[in-house]
């Protein structure tokens, strides 16, 4: 096959050099363009912070007072638990009866 030829369908072989070279060229044109690589470290960047903040579970650059009012004691989350559990018994018992004007499943 000559340059500037497509391959043939039928060959998976010659479409992944294709496809190979087609991305390889891609990134060379990338790694030269300014702006992007500026963009590229910036995103990596973001998400190393994001990882390390995951990693820590919080983030210590913020001021106390946010820290502080955005903890939530365990009591708090157990009365919620509690309460989302009751909201789904009541929902499961409501989809157990019939609807009005409709016959029950089954």
């Amino acid at each position: 096959m000559t340059t500037g030829q497509t391959p043939p369908a039928d060959d998976p072989a010659a479409l992944l050099r294709d496809w190979v070279t087609l991305v390889q060229s891609e990134l060379a044109a990338l790694a030269t363009d300014r702006e992007a690589l500026e963009t590229w470290q910036g995103l990596l960047a973001m998400w190393a912070q994001v990882a390390r903040i995951g990693m820590v579970g919080h983030d210590p650059a913020r001021p106390a007072a946010v820290a502080a009012a955005s903890a939530v004691e365990q009591p708090a989350v157990d009365v919620l638990l509690a309460r989302i559990d009751a909201l789904e018994r009541r929902v499961a018992g409501l989809e157990r009866r019939p609807r009005r004007g409709r016959k029950p499943a089954g």
